[in-house]
């Protein structure tokens, strides 16, 4: 199965889908973003970063519009930043959000659902995009 970075602010899907993901053989890496997008994180400050290096597909459930709390970048500047970065834009990605992103650079595959969706939408977007991985 696959490997999945979990970016989120906050765990509701950490919570709620993970344990279902992990379930079906899916291993999921929670990440919870940095004090700035990538230019000031610690991890991905320098380049790369373990965490979405070792994954398949990243799961970006974070608002788009609107400061962050407690950060000082929104959340669409953190995708923009994962779509941009020449490793991590070739990863699949599913946003799960509010509001659509808009054009994004990379050459992954990218799908958008509402972070209102019915239940299981989530894991029916993660098993088709891995099923390409």
């Amino acid at each position: 199965m696959a490997t999945l970075l979990l970016v989120e602010d906050q765990p509701d899907l950490g919570l709620v889908e993970a344990p279902r993901l992990e379930e079906r053989g899916h291993r999921v890496i929670r990440c919870g973003g940095g004090p700035g997008a990538f230019g000031r994180c610690t991890l991905l400050g320098h380049g790369d970063c373990p965490l979405p290096s070792s994954a398949d597909l990243i799961v970006f459930s974070v608002p788009l519009f609107g400061r962050l709390r407690g950060r000082m970048y929104r959340g669409i500047d953190l995708l923009r930043a994962y779509r941009a970065h020449p490793l991590y834009s070739r990863l699949p990605c599913l946003i799960v959000s509010v509001g659509d992103p808009g054009p994004l650079e990379g050459t992954g595959p990218v799908a958008v659902i509402d972070k209102f969706s019915a239940p299981g939408a989530v894991i029916d977007h993660v098993e088709r995009l891995t099923a390409r991985v």
